[in-house]
Parts: C-alpha cells; sequence; structure tokens
C-alpha cells in the first residue's frame, strides 16, 4: 500500500458520556467503514478551543452536552452532520450549522424509558428520605423521626408531556397516582391515556409530587420559582430529570428548608459539572445526580444507536 496515500474513510468523532458506558454502536458505522474515534470528557462549559481540539477533521459527531457555537462550527470544514445522543439541541447554533450545510438534530425519545425509571427512583428516594436515612445510619443513628411519605395514591404533576412524561406516567398508573399534565401544546381539559390536561397553577396547588419534562427553552427557564413552589401543598416534593435552569434553584433550597417542600431530587443544574459551592448540595433533603439519568447501559445503547444510524447518509 502506498504509504503517502490518504484514507478516505469517514471520520466519525463520538464525544458523548454514553460511549464510555457502552459501545455496541460502533458497529454500526464499522459497516459502513466509518473510523470512529471516542473523544469523551468535554461538557457544557467547554471552550471552542478545547471542542476543537477533539473533533477536528470529524465528518461527522455524535455529541454530548458541550456547546457548538458558530465560531466553532465555521472552523470545521469537513463537518456534515452533528447528532446529540439526548434529548434536545440546546448546545447546537441551529441557525449558523443550517447556514454552514450541517446536519443537526438529537435522538428524542431513545432514553425516554430510561430516564423514566430515574424519575421513579428519585422520586421514590425523595419522598422516603432514603438519603438522610443512610447517612444517619452510618452516623449511628437508628430509626429517625423523619421518614417521608408515600407514593402510592398521592396525585402527581408532570410538567411536560411528551414521551418521558408519558412513559413516567404509565409507570406510575401501578401505584395508583391520581396523574395531572401541563404541556402547553396540549389541550386543557384533555385527558391523554388517563392523564387529565390542566392549567400549571391547577395542577401546582393539587400535586403532591412534582416531576419536571420540559425541553430547556426560552419560555421555560425559571418556570418553577419560589411562586411556583409555594402553590403546591406544604410538604411535597419535587424531582428534575430535565434541564437545569427550569426550576429556580435558591428557590427549590428555600422551599426545602422552610419545610414548603418535604423533599426535592435533582439530576441536572443551571451549571454544569455542579460547583461544590452550589447550595443545593448542602441540604441532605435534595438529592442530587450527576446528570446520568439517560445513562443506563440500555438507555446509552439506545441513544448511541440511533445517533449512528441518522449519521449513515453523511457518511
Amino acid at each position: 500500500m502506498d504509504e503517502c496515500a490518504v484514507s478516505t474513510r469517514a471520520r466519525v468523532v463520538v464525544t458523548s458520556f454514553a460511549a464510555t458506558i457502552d459501545e455496541r454502536f460502533r458497529v454500526v458505522l464499522e459497516e459502513a467503514d466509518a473510523e470512529v474515534i471516542l473523544a469523551p470528557g468535554l461538557g457544557k462549559t467547554s471552550s471552542d478551543e478545547e471542542v476543537l481540539a477533539a473533533v477536528s477533521g470529524a465528518r461527522a459527531i455524535i455529541a454530548g452536552s458541550e456547546p457548538y457555537r458558530r465560531s466553532t462550527l465555521e472552523q470545521l470544514p469537513e463537518l456534515k452532520a452533528i447528532v446529540r445522543a439526548g434529548a434536545g439541541i440546546d448546545g447546537i447554533d441551529v441557525s449558523a450549522a443550517t447556514e454552514l450545510g450541517i446536519h443537526a438534530s438529537s435522538t428524542p425519545g431513545a432514553n425516554a424509558e430510561s430516564v423514566a425509571d430515574y424519575t421513579l427512583a428519585l422520586m421514590l428516594a425523595a419522598g422516603r428520605l432514603i438519603l438522610p436515612n443512610d447517612r444517619a445510619v452510618r452516623d449511628g443513628q437508628w430509626r429517625t423521626p423523619q421518614q417521608g411519605i408515600d407514593l402510592f395514591r398521592k396525585t402527581v404533576g408532570i410538567v411536560g408531556y411528551g414521551a418521558i412524561g408519558q412513559a413516567v406516567a404509565r409507570r406510575l398508573t401501578g401505584f395508583e397516582c391520581t396523574l395531572l399534565a401541563y404541556d402547553p401544546v396540549l389541550p386543557e381539559g384533555a385527558a391523554v391515556h388517563g392523564v387529565r390536561v390542566v392549567p400549571l397553577d391547577d395542577l401546582l396547588a393539587e400535586s403532591r409530587f412534582l416531576t419536571v419534562h420540559v425541553p430547556l427553552l426560552p419560555e421555560t427557564t425559571g418556570l418553577i420559582g419560589e411562586s411556583e413552589l409555594a402553590q403546591m401543598p406544604r410538604g411535597s416534593v419535587v424531582v428534575n430529570a430535565a434541564r437545569g435552569g427550569i426550576i429556580d434553584e435558591a428557590a427549590l433550597r428555600a422551599a426545602v428548608e422552610s419545610g414548603q417542600l418535604l423533599a426535592a431530587a435533582t439530576d441536572v443544574f443551571t451549571s454544569e459539572p455542579v460547583r461544590p459551592s452550589n447550595p443545593l448540595l448542602e441540604n441532605d433533603r435534595i438529592l442530587t445526580t450527576a446528570h446520568v439519568a439517560a445513562f443506563s447501559a440500555d438507555g446509552a445503547d439506545a441513544m448511541l444507536r440511533l445517533a449512528a444510524s441518522e449519521l449513515l447518509p453523511f457518511l
């Protein structure tokens, strides 16, 4: 073989954290003779320089949460497509990508079942104060008097009734919960799969558990703040496995500390990776995890296979 020959294989760079969990998706791309490069380690706060160093020469990218600004995209002349492994493309300048002829999309719905499972885990763990109980036992205490509330037969408000919200609702039917949903695209008063669609204020006033599943958009930023939390029944539980910034973090902590909320759980933060100084980390009635709801082995495989399949026409 001529050592000077230039490879014509399409380079696919995979920055998604999901690829550190499951690599079965590779076969989809390798069967198309693509060169697959794993480059995890980027995130929301990555600079243009860090992103460019990771994806230079790529014809296609399976992206994580790192930003793709116009200034970055303009320096990737070979790039034909970016597919984010996950729901939403808030980190990609879609307008710039379109102008530059770069396909930009995500994998909505692929992670719905994994996120729904995780949401139920957060609801149960927060509602029954699992984290404070765990810490109490480790500190030598036994049977502390605060043991939380059951999820069984409670009213649950689901903010955002897309694929994930509906998957959560299916699981909650087994707990005989009364289910309410708020979603601007659905008509109020409608009943969707037994879930009643209501205005947000009505949902808040009736819900003992609240779970959020909307994308982060200008109109959803700060959607749940001090006044919204104050409308909920005292001693309620709030869960966010959607995006940081939808629930006001300072208001959430204040509501837990005042007793307005029994507890809360969040898998997401306004700034990620979360800073050690974030006030949500200082209260053990606020269960926190590292934006991992979608990343079971099954969820990672589903997202990455779908992303890989979407890239095939561009290789």
